[in-house]
Order: structure tokens, then sequence, then C-alpha cells
């Protein structure tokens, strides 16, 4: 019955399997970048659909139910008028056209985030088909057999079902990644090992990290050669990737951006890289939906301090964040502070200047002091700069060698990123946002003179504290800017409430719809700020 291979159906039922296996991969697009953006956790997948339940789950259910409405009449007619029951497999007519319609919409949708074409997704992807192959060719040879009036539209079935089954795709290949992923490390660590005048530096915190980790490895090059983690690669496989591939024996520094979503990522990270120096930039309340409770945030970030305090190493804390002056406080090593406020620490600045050319200021060192000018904006850009400047001088770069450089730092892109377009300016902080990042990019705002234009969703993946935090960043753009688009529903509420009619608001479906309304408001001279960017799970 299942394998008749003299029969016609047998070679039919096939054809249609594999052509509806990869329809379904195609289907599953979102679904493959819900998977990679959570690290391949089947938790983070269910999230990323969570928001998302009726606009996508819902329309393949409607899909399926359309299909196998048609099927059912189809088998019907068929039936009664006796014609050959081979050619009830016109019935998936239907669910193929609604299918490929799904597709092509879902392609020109908005998004964020491109598929990766890894070695793990290729493998995930490659066992996900033969899953649906599996799953198609049985229910159709049930259905040939025994359900009269579905026959071929049972395949319709499968796609609802492999929302289920592409987690457990994963599922599968979990101890043979886990496999992988060891291997990987090892020889990450014995590469690390073979280097052992390597100065490791790790960088970690709730923001500012990609920036602080860019900035010092501008300053170091001046004396050094520097390996850093490219863009935002933080994670066990993003660091040994980039041990695998891009350190050399001629380089001097490593520096390891380290980022954290659950409890004891950082010791994972810290077990892999073993840091002698480590930075602590900011902690706050990002990633809370993950971590539960801020305590586990916390303790998960002092997994770096425990571990260069084993190693006896140096840690250099932003004293501008009351967490990281707690952690300071607790550090039983060498340790270092650094301020924008506060004089006492030991490497501060004065005198901050900011305008749309960029900020000046004065630097204080352990080695004297001296005026910095740079194209960077944004108070927690100069905090950024001051902890880079602390392991620079610890690691006895001149005064004049970090003045320097830090008038050849660049715009980091996406990260309160300065540009002149046209007659007006755009303010991009683009790349994610927490309570203190915007608060600083509205204090940037605020040295405008023209019409000042905020474009956000908000603040988002903050769990319970979601509501009031951006309820708090509502009201502080009602008192900077002239104007606000938000986009999205995500924070919408919370900014009806924040804005309280005080500005020119309107409230913007998706990203496009937002521009739409910018060009009505833009004019010479003004000033948009782009605030955060919505994960593709909001969109």
């Amino acid at each position: 019955m299942f394998f008749d291979f003299l029969s016609v159906e047998f070679y039919l039922i096939v054809i249609i399997s594999i052509f509806n296996a990869f329809l379904i991969n195609m289907c599953l697009n979102r679904g493959f970048v819900a998977l990679q953006l959570g690290e391949y956790k089947n938790k983070s997948y269910f999230e990323y659909f969570k928001d998302t339940f009726y606009q996508y789950f819902g329309r393949i259910v409607f899909i399926c139910a359309l299909s196998l409405c048609f099927s059912i009449f189809v088998c019907l007619i068929f039936g009664v008028l006796e014609i050959s029951l081979y050619l009830t497999f016109v019935s998936i007519v239907a669910y193929i056209y609604y299918v490929l319609d799904f597709i092509d919409k879902d392609k020109t949708r908005e998004k964020r985030t491109e598929l990766k074409f890894t070695k793990r997704f290729l493998r995930l992807y490659v066992l996900n088909l033969i899953l649906n192959f599996i799953i198609s060719y049985f229910l159709l040879v049930i259905s040939v057999n025994y359900i009269d009036y579905l026959m071929y539209g049972m395949v319709c079935l499968t796609l609802p079902l492999s929302f289920f089954v592409l987690p457990l795709s994963n599922l599968i290949l979990k101890p043979f990644e886990r496999l992988i992923k060891l291997n990987y490390k090892r020889k990450a660590k014995k590469k690390l090992s073979s280097y052992p005048n390597l100065v490791k530096i790790a960088i970690t915190g709730s923001y500012g990290k990609t920036s602080t980790k860019f900035i010092l490895k501008t300053i170091l090059s001046a004396k050094y050669n520097v390996c850093a983690s490219p863009s935002s690669y933080n994670t066990p496989m993003g660091l040994t990737k980039t041990i695998l591939n891009n350190l050399e024996p001629y380089h001097d520094i490593f520096i390891a951006e380290m980022g954290a979503s659950v409890k004891n990522d950082i010791k994972e990270l810290c077990d892999l890289v073993n840091p002698s120096i480590g930075i602590i930039t900011a902690v706050g309340n990002s990633h809370l939906k993950t971590f539960k409770t801020m305590e586990n945030l916390k303790k998960t970030k002092f997994q770096l301090v425990e571990s260069v305090q084993s190693l006896n190493g140096l840690m250099v804390f932003n004293a501008d964040n009351e967490t990281a002056c707690d952690f300071y406080k607790m550090a039983k090593c060498n340790k270092l502070s650094t301020s924008t406020v506060n004089f006492n620490t030991d490497t501060f600045a004065m005198d901050i200047v900011m305008n749309e050319s960029g900020t000046s200021f004065t630097l204080y060192t352990k080695k004297g002091f001296c005026k910095c000018s740079t194209k960077l904006v944004g108070r927690h850009n100069i905090e950024n700069i001051l902890l880079a400047v602390s392991v620079a001088i610890e690691l006895n770069l001149s005064l004049k060698e970090i003045q320097k450089a830090i008038q050849l730092l660049e715009p980091i892109k996406h990260r309160l990123e300065l540009k002149k377009q046209d007659n007006y300016y755009i303010l991009d902080d683009a790349f994610n946002s927490n309570a203190v990042g915007a608060k600083n990019a509205l204090e940037v705002l605020s040295h405008f003179k023209g019409k000042k234009i905020v474009v956000t969703p908000g603040i988002v993946e903050l769990g319970d504290d979601a509501f009031e935090e951006n309820l708090k960043f509502a009201k502080r753009v009602a008192r900077v800017a002239d104007v606000c688009i938000v986009v999205n529903k995500v924070n919408e509420l919370a900014f009806k409430q924040g804005l309280e009619d005080k500005i020119k608001s309107y409230y913007a479906k998706n990203f496009n719809n937002a521009i739409y309304y910018l060009r009505e408001e833009l004019e010479k001279d003004a000033c948009v700020l782009f605030e955060n960017d919505l994960p593709d799970n909001f969109i």
C-alpha cells in the first residue's frame, strides 16, 4: 500500500510530496530567521511567532481551510460523475496557488533580517525538507486509500503542521550541532593558547558593547596589531568563528564583545576566551524579556568580573551607570572607573560640548590631560571613549597617540550616526535602543536648531517594564521634538499617553508608512532621529 512501485499513484504522490516539501520550506522563511536570531533555540522560535500569531500563522490556517474545502468539492464532483479518481490531484491546485501567493507576498513584506546561508542552516533546511516529504507522502497515501472525499487535498494539512515540524527538526539536530560546536570551540581554545603573549580584552554590558569595541580597536591600533570580533559578533560561535578565521600570529591584542540573553551566557564566553582585561559598559534592563529578572541579568554580567578576578587581571567600569558602579565596589581585582560627571574617577571628561559636527571635551587621565574632539555625538559615546582610553593608558599608549586616535574615530553605523542629507540632518540610532541610549539620543537632538522629528517604534524586549519605560520615553520626546512618528502598534498605547497631544504625532503601521509621513514634515535644517529598529518578530 505505502510502496506500490508499479502504481501510477505512487509516483504521483512522490512528486507531489517533493514539491510540497520545497513549498513548505519556502513558506517557513520567517521560521528559519527566528531560529537564527534566537541562536537556534526553540523557545525563541515560539516567542518570535507569538506577537504575529494571527497575522502569520492565522493566514496559514486560513489557506489550509480554503484548500481543504476546494479539495472536498472537487473530490465529491469527481465521485458523483464517476470520473477517474486519478484526476482528483487537481484538488491541490487551489492549495498551490494560495501557497505561492503567500510566498510572493511574504517576500515583499518589510523585514530587517535576511537569512544567513550557513552550514548549520543548510543542515536544518535539508532535514526539515526530508521530514516534510515523509509527512506529505504518508498523509497522501492514507487519504488516497481511505478518504475518498479528500484524496490529494490531504496535503493541505502539512502546512500548519510544518510550524511544529521545524522545531522538531531543530531538536533532532541539537545533539549533532552540540558536538560540532564543541569541536569548533576546542579548536578555538587551542589556537588562543598557542599565543601566550596575546592580550585578551572582553567587553560586556546591556548596551554600548559594539561601539566601545570599535573605539577601543581604533585607539589601540595606534600602537598595536589588533583583532576584534566584527560587527555584533558576541555569541560563542561568533567569537569562535572570529578566533579561527580572523586571529593571526602577528596580532598583539584580541578584543571580544560578549553578549548575553540568558543566565550564564557570559561564563560560557569567558571560559572560551579567558580575558585578562574586562570592560563593563553599562547594565540596564535590556533583554529583560529573556532574563526574566534584573537579578539574573546582573549575575550574568558580573561573570566577566569573576573571570578576570580569577586571572588577577584588570577591570574597567563606567561609573556613570549605577549597576556598573556597584560592580566596581564588589570587584576584588585591579580596577579602574571612568565618568563624564564624577571627577574623582581614574579617567574622566570635562567641558563636553556637542554640536552638528561632533563633540569636544577635555580628557583627564593618570598621565595628564588634553583637549579632544571627535565626530561622534552623544554623551554615551564619550562614556565609551573613556572606557577605551583607560585600557589604552594601561597598555602604555601616550596621550598624544590617544588624542589623535580619538580625532580619527568614525561614526559607527546605526549607532547615533550623524549624517547630512540634502538640506536636513539624520541622527541614525536605529540599531537597537534602551532607556539610557534613547535619552542620550534626545539630548543630542535638542542641540539642533531646526524642526526636530523622531521616528521610532519605542523600546522593545523589556518584558513587564515595556509600558512604563516607553511612557517615560514618550514624555521625553514631547519635551524635545516637534513631531513624533510612532512605527507599529507594539508601543502605540504608551506613546499616546506619553505624548498627550503636546506635539504633532503620527501612528504608522510599518516603516514604509512612516517614511510617507516623514516626507510631509521635512523642511530645511530639520533633524530626523531614527531611534531603534523593530526586530522581525514585531513586523
